[in-house]
Formats: C-alpha cells, sequence, structure tokens
C-alpha cells in the first residue's frame, strides 16, 4: 500500500467511483491495454524484437531511435536508469525528432558518417511534424550512406492507419505495430519502448515478467489518484515529482507528460514538475519552503 505523509489530512476514498473507474479500465474505449501485459506484446512480436535487436547489436556503431512525446520518453527513462553512467551497452544511441532544433538535427547527420547505422522511427499515426521532418533528413542521409539502407530501417506504426506504414510498404522496410488500444504515452512496455532499450542492454523479458507480476494490483495507483484528487480539491496545483538519483532524470520527464497530458484537459489537473535534490536544493529550495 502506497503511503503518504500529509499532516492533518487524509483523503477521501470513494469506492463507487473507484469502481466506476476500474470498470472503465476494462473497456476497448479506455485505450488501457497497456494493463496487460499480454496485451502490450505478443510472443511473436518478442521474438521479433529480440532477433533485430541481435542483428543490431551485431552490425550497428550507432541506433537512431527517432520519435517524440511517448514514443521516446518512456524508453529513453529505463535506458537512462538502468544503464552504468559511463560504460556503454550496444551500439551508441541518440534520439531524434524530439524538437525542431536545426542544430541538432545537423549534428545528428554528422554523427551517422564512417558509422555503421540503423534506425528505428516510431510514430503511431506517421503524421506527427517533429519526427517526420527529422526522419525525412535522416532517411535521405542513410539513402546515401548505405546501399543496404531498407535492412536499417525498421518502422514502428499502426496496424492500419498510418502514412508512415503505406511508405515503408513502398520503400520494403520492416515494420512493428504499435497496439491499437494502447496511447502513445503508455506504449513503453510494447515493440515501442522494448525495441531500444532491447538494443542497449535492457533485459526486456525480466523487465516484462516483473512488469506482469504487478498487474493485477491497482491498489498503489488507485490510492495515489485519490490523494491528487482530493489535494486539487483543497486547492494545490503543483505537484514536484521529486528524485535523488541522477539516473532518474528522463524518468521525471516522462512522469511529468504521463500526469499533465492525461489530466490536463477541462481546465483540470495538477501542474507536475521534475525535481531533482539534492542540487535543487540550493536554488528551488528556498522557494519551496517560503515562496508562495
Amino acid at each position: 500500500m502506497l503511503k503518504l505523509d500529509f499532516i492533518g489530512f487524509e483523503p477521501t476514498i470513494d469506492l463507487n467511483k473507484r469502481d466506476e473507474i476500474l470498470k472503465k479500465l476494462n473497456t476497448n474505449e479506455a485505450m488501457c491495454d497497456f494493463l496487460e501485459i499480454s496485451k502490450t506484446i505478443s510472443q511473436e512480436e518478442l521474438s521479433k524484437v529480440l532477433e533485430l535487436k541481435s542483428e543490431i547489436q551485431r552490425n550497428a556503431d550507432l541506433f537512431i531511435v527517432v520519435g517524440i512525446g511517448g514514443s521516446y520518453l518512456g524508453a529513453k527513462a529505463m535506458i537512462d536508469a538502468l544503464n552504468h553512467y559511463f560504460k556503454e551497452e550496444g551500439p551508441k544511441i541518440i534520439f531524434a525528432g524530439t524538437s525542431l532544433s536545426s542544430a541538432y538535427l545537423k549534428e545528428v547527420l554528422a554523427e551517422m558518417e564512417d558509422k555503421s547505422v540503423y534506425v528505428n522511427v516510431i510514430s503511431k499515426s506517421g503524421n506527427t511534424l517533429e519526427p517526420s521532418i527529422a526522419f525525412e533528413l535522416i532517411e535521405k542521409e542513410m539513402k546515401t550512406l548505405f546501399p543496404d539502407y531498407q535492412k536499417r530501417i525498421i518502422v514502428t506504426t499502426d496496424k492500419e492507419h498510418s502514412s508512415l506504414r503505406s511508405h515503408a510498404s513502398i520503400e520494403g522496410y520492416r515494420t512493428l505495430e504499435v497496439p491499437t488500444n494502447i496511447g502513445g504515452r503508455y506504449s513503453c512496455l510494447s515493440v515501442v519502448g522494448l525495441l531500444p532499450m532491447a538494443v542497449k542492454g535492457v533485459d526486456i523479458e525480466s523487465l516484462l515478467r516483473g512488469a506482469a507480476s504487478q498487474e493485477k494490483d491497482l491498489t498503489p495507483s488507485v490510492t495515489y489518484a485519490f490523494w491528487r484528487y482530493n489535494l486539487e480539491c483543497r486547492g494545490k496545483e503543483i505537484e514536484l515529482v521529486t528524485f535523488y538519483e541522477e539516473k532518474l532524470r528522463s524518468f521525471g520527464d516522462w512522469v511529468v507528460q504521463l500526469l499533465a497530458e492525461t489530466q490536463g484537459k477541462n481546465k483540470k489537473g495538477i501542474l507536475p514538475v521534475s525535481n531533482f535534490f539534492t542540487a535543487n536544493l540550493h536554488s528551488l529550495g528556498q522557494y519551496i519552503q517560503e515562496g508562495k
């Protein structure tokens, strides 16, 4: 059971509301297949991911993952959290399409020179602006550098409704399917996050087993949700998601996305801020203690 200390305050948990929410989570309309590991990835797809992982680790010096938001935040969070600070596992990984920085893209293209490169472009719709621009430039460079560019580009996208899938079919790229009933920000344990994680040395089979062992118990999540709801009703509008470990910086970015993008609608929601101690104790710490 999750325990939070808020002096003089205990949250009210509406059991009828809780049961209503849990019932809704089990419908297809809720896009909540991420709650069941068996629905996030099939054994066939897992085998395909593991085969691709072995090929990329064997042949690539540089692995470029193109995507934004949920297409990369979860994978980057896990890679940063689980890997060594200074020792590289597998080929060097670069995330592209995460912004519209022309300087960054220029340096990505320069980094590709004199290296064996594989690319994984991730977009459920295939129409998101930032990864579309990045992939267009990276794909052009791949065609220039590698006669066998088709086998070096892997497309992760929707099964049917995706312009990127049509492009992959024309070019002959290998593809992975984003599950239909999983939104991008919750797709970390599908093919979206698992291939980049596997390439960087994360034991994804153990990761999936661990996730499956926890999927039946939503009590901590439900308790946390009611804490946030009750606090919002009391006028608490900012939440500091605080970490003490540098390896969790990217995890903080992912948590901020999950909370803000999911609940920041209809003029509702608490503002989540990723906050790193002890460094911020010497800057934000003063404001947290005595600011308004």
